[in-house]
């Protein structure tokens, strides 16, 4: 028997250093004859940061309960935002996570949720603004085609200096590092810097520093991490968004670039949920949509609460009280942080900025419908270095812009675009540019100085603007110009239900030579049937005195051109615009999942114009137009990844009076 002990005894020891081995030899490189250290053998082995805070957190949030509610929210871009609508389905069921792991777009929800917002406050931040004008095409010196300091302004105007060591739910966010090709898992840091990390998606989003690594889209290994979430509660909800769109053509090379990186990220996700059943997996109905739906936050938010309801018979077992006394009240402080901070964004779109700097192509029309810059409408088109820093945008940009309506001529130019915003309701802005047809002749210059204030009432958004025009050359010009502007748009609440929106604009002119002119305009969008929409507007201007001539400028009327080449002009103008518009809003085309094709407008427009001298008293002259045009037109937003948005905007006309055919054709990228 003692020679039986000792044997067990022996056998023992050995498992015991065995076990001792293998503890001390965790994580640690492999050390090859040569004394090297293989760092390709820990590709599989994540760097943590911030675990042992994480984890003594999660116990303080759990209290008595055996095991604590984890919660994963996948990725896939603007499918993620089904997240919104499973939060509120788990909240409704008395279940708030006492951590979150996420990753991708998934991070932006969970980031949020994990700072004490509801789900309605985040859908609200998130939807309140057009995500698409907060992400600029940029040339990718960094590693990126678009540029997402914008839309982390916005969020920090917000979140301000949140750390998310310090959010009231713990939270991982997975990343990868493309230094050391391990998986880094943050649950510390700089919460801006953190967010702009766990999106980072290679190509489209340039990497991110932290503690030495640089950080992409951990989504791009694993689209739902779940078994992350298992190592430290078996008791977990996941929350999917994968991508299962059959209509695509898989014949296209960048579709087949999209999706064979889809297919690593999918069956790493799916071998996470066999592998652990016992987690409440929810998948969200949201997988034929696209994933640059980010024009569809309300819809994917419905799906989502939708797809969670259907396994409400589950959802008790993992009820751990709700958001609690302690949550509401930070919701309280969020929900006058919102307010707050929406007052300083609703002007002009802009907060303080954060150091950036980019090189981007332009691709930019001065005759835009309704822009103001009166004395030029050129298409300029180039490259410029664009720079946001504090209360400045600076843009600087050289190539060659076209006379579209005029000469027709073509130009060297270089251009300088500024703005600084004083306060967040007034801003100082100037645009200048140089343009000449060729190195022989003399440079001829235009700017346009502005001072422009925004203030937001129940009624009305009242606009106030003071600006100066000069163009030096062969024909020089100033003018000297102010608006005020009332622009609504009604709520639901409020008994207008046909009408969208409407503006009304009153105004003055100077010119160089000391005529002076009043304006005025109104315009107005009416819902008439599903798809169908009216467009009108009317402007009149009058000089102040009879002898002088009343101007029509490109952006405000095709027929512009046709009064310009008569010349027989008088003292006051009156236009009428009437359009007949088919606006789907569920139109989308996505060409290779790179560019979407949306908010399609087209239809017939009709466009009349009066002009006259107070003192004529016939009444024949009065009562029959001088002009009018009917034609079609087109407009529509081209996004890439259904973000950055580029505007193009086509008028073709018929011109009645001279028999000729007449075209209004703007870009804005």
């Amino acid at each position: 028997m003692t020679g039986f002990s000792n044997k067990i005894y022996f056998m023992l020891f050995c498992i015991l250093c065995y076990l001792v081995f293998t503890a001390a030899s965790q994580d640690k490189p492999r050390v090859l004859p040569n004394g090297h250290e293989d760092q390709l053998l820990l590709a599989d082995t994540a760097i943590i940061y911030g675990e042992e805070s994480f984890k003594s957190r999660i116990n303080i949030k759990k209290g008595d309960r055996k095991e604590a509610v984890g919660l994963v929210l996948s990725g896939g871009s603007a499918r993620a935002f089904a997240h919104l609508g499973v939060l509120r389905r788990l909240e409704e069921a008395s279940i708030v996570p006492d951590f979150i792991v996420t990753n991708s777009m998934g991070s932006i929800v969970g980031l949020l949720y994990a700072a004490g917002l509801s789900p309605d406050q985040i859908g609200q931040i998130l939807s309140n603004h057009d995500l698409s004008s907060l992400f600029e095409p940029v040339i990718p010196l960094k590693g990126g085609i678009l540029d997402n300091s914008r839309f982390a302004d916005l969020i920090r105007l917000y979140v301000k200096d949140l750390r998310i060591e310090e959010l009231p739910i713990p939270v991982i966010v997975q990343c990868e590092d493309l230094r050391s090709k391990r998986s880094v898992l943050v649950m510390e840091g700089d919460f801006i810097t953190v967010m702009k990390a766990s999106y980072a998606l290679p190509v489209y989003f340039p990497p991110v520093e932290y503690k030495g690594h640089l950080l992409s889209d951990g989504g791009t290994s694993n689209l739902l991490p779940l078994g992350l979430a298992m190592k430290y509660s078996g008791k977990v909800i996941a929350s999917s968004s994968f991508y299962d769109n059959k209509s695509i053509n898989l014949k296209n090379p960048l579709v087949i670039l999209n999706t064979s990186i889809d297919i690593a990220k999918r069956r790493a996700g799916v071998r996470d949920i066999l592998a652990y059943p016992e987690a409440l997996w929810i998948r969200n109905d949201v997988e034929n949509y696209s994933f640059m739906a980010f024009d569809k936050i309300t819809e994917l938010s419905i799906a989502g609460y939708e797809s969670a309801d259907k396994l409400s018979a589950y959802l008790g077992a993992y009820s751990n009280g709700g958001p609690g006394k302690e949550l509401t009240e930070i919701r309280k402080e969020w929900s006058a942080r919102i307010e707050a901070s929406e007052k300083v964004w609703q002007a002009f779109s802009r907060t303080n900025a954060a150091f950036s700097f980019n090189l981007s192509a332009k691709l930019d029309t001065l005759a835009w419908p309704g822009d103001e810059y009166y004395l030029s409408d050129l298409l300029l088109f180039g490259a410029a270095g664009i720079l946001h820093y504090g209360p400045m945008d600076l843009t600087l940009a050289t190539g060659s812009a076209w006379d579209m309506y005029k000469s027709h001529s073509f130009f060297m130019t270089a251009y300088f675009d500024s703005a600084l915003y004083l306060w967040p309701w007034l801003r100082l802005t100037n645009f200048s540019y140089f343009y000449n047809s060729n190195w022989q002749e003399p440079w001829s210059f235009y700017h346009r100085t502005a001072m422009e204030s925004v203030f937001s009432a129940d009624f009305a958004k009242i606009g106030l603007k003071s600006a100066i025009e000069e163009l030096y050359g062969p024909s020089p010009e100033k003018l000297l110009s102010s608006a005020i502007s009332f622009e609504k748009t009604p709520t639901s609440k409020e008994n207008y239900p046909f009408l969208k929106n409407y503006s009304i604009r009153l105004g003055h002119q100077s010119h160089l030579v000391g005529d002076n002119a009043l304006w005025a305009s109104i315009s107005a969008t009416s819902s008439l049937y599903k798809a169908l929409e009216l467009d009108w507007s009317a402007m009149a201007r009058g000089m102040i005195e009879d002898s002088q001539k009343a101007e029509l400028y490109f952006s405000e009327s095709i027929l512009s051109g046709f009064l310009q080449d008569t010349g027989n002009t008088g003292a006051f103008l009156m236009l009428n615009s009437m359009g007949l518009m088919f606006a789907p809003d569920s139109f989308s085309v996505s060409m290779s999942e790179l560019l979407i094709l949306r908010n399609l407008r087209l239809g017939a427009f009709v466009e009349s114009l009066w002009n006259t001298s107070y003192h004529n008293s016939d009444l024949d002259d009065l009562m029959a137009p001088m002009a009018y045009a009917a034609g079609i037109k087109a407009y529509c937003n081209l996004a890439l990844i259904g973000l950055k948005s580029s505007a193009l905007w086509l008028d073709l006309a018929w011109e009645f009076s001279s028999s000729s055919p007449i075209a209004r054709l703007c870009f804005h990228l």
